[in-house]
């Protein structure tokens, strides 16, 4: 649910269609604490049909063209479009939608300039989708600890149309974007969930976060990083082994799922070295390692051991 920056939980909804709709009311926390947030007061106002704001809303996606910067206002948008990833530690207040479309394949590279947050809580959330408006589309999902500057990329970005999802903390002041399009440049075949490699006992894999892009937010890795898919499918339940070690020494985030994008993961853990050591059920798991893009390399060992 989008929550404002008084933390009180807000939806908006411009021009809903007619129609019987349901609202979901629960008090934060859980025991005691829940149980002394029981005086819950639900305002619902409706008024007459408000076309989205420029930006505000799927169907008024702001449209970019390659090298032209496009500004937009703050203040009269609402959080109502959604991302698929967000923070425990920020709120959203608003998000703002742009649209554009490629031909053939090409290196996608996406800048956007914000106001300072220095000094808030704001950790802004940026989303690549085919489907504006779908989580379970979404093509790549991350948080940003560099509110100020946004710059990502994504390499070999196949043809077709494609939105940005831009969510953020912030309610006031102005958002300016710039689109730019290069030639395609190879990327690594398990940068996306499905390309994953499959992890064979006792073979250690080695990922170089430098050819890898950001597409998703571990909830354990608050810095973010470059990162790569693996998979494994056990026959019978066994014990499960994990270890990544940077060439570094630099903290790496390891997530290890049921399926990729799990919001309730096995296990997330991000330490120098990250491991994971658990028995688990027959089936087929996701794991994801996440690192700094300086980070020159990291070594990710798997060991399966029949219980």
């Amino acid at each position: 649910m989008p929550f404002n920056p008084a933390h009180e939980p807000v939806i908006t909804r411009r021009a809903l269609p007619a129609g019987t709709y349901f609202v979901l009311v629960e008090p934060a926390g859980s025991g005691m604490a829940a149980a002394a947030s029981d005086a819950l007061v639900l305002d619902v106002r409706v008024g007459d049909p408000v076309t989205p704001p420029r930006g505000d809303a799927c169907g008024t996606a702001i449209p970019l063209v390659p090298g032209v910067d496009e500004s937009v206002a703050l203040t009269p948008l609402a959080y109502d479009v959604g991302v698929s990833c967000s923070s425990d530690r920020t709120p959203f207040a608003r998000d703002v939608v742009y649209v554009f479309t490629t031909t053939e394949t090409q290196d996608v590279t996406f800048t956007l300039a914000a106001p300072d947050a220095a000094g808030t809580l704001d950790i802004p959330a940026l989303a690549l989708t085919a489907r504006c408006g779908e989580p379970g589309d979404t093509r790549t999902c991350t948080l940003r600890d560099d509110a100020a500057r946004i710059t990502r990329t994504w390499r070999s970005l196949p043809a077709g149309t494609w939105y940005l999802v831009f969510a953020t903390g912030l309610g006031e002041g102005s958002l300016t974007a710039r689109l730019t399009l290069a030639p395609p440049t190879p990327v690594a075949v398990n940068d996306l969930c499905a390309g994953a490699l499959p992890l064979v006992n006792g073979r250690a894999e080695t990922m170089v976060p430098g050819l890898f892009s950001d597409d998703a937010s571990p909830a354990c890795d608050y810095a973010g990083g470059n990162d790569a898919f693996y998979t494994f499918t056990l026959t019978e339940p066994q014990q499960v082994d994990l270890i990544a070690v940077a060439s570094d020494g630099a903290p790496v985030a390891l997530l290890v799922q049921r399926v990729c994008a799990d919001p309730a993961p096995i296990a997330c853990v991000f330490a120098m070295p990250a491991a994971y050591s658990g028995a688990l059920e027959a089936g087929t798991y996701s794991v994801l390692v996440d690192a700094a893009r300086a980070t020159p390399s990291v070594r990710l060992t798997p060991f399966f051991t029949p219980l």
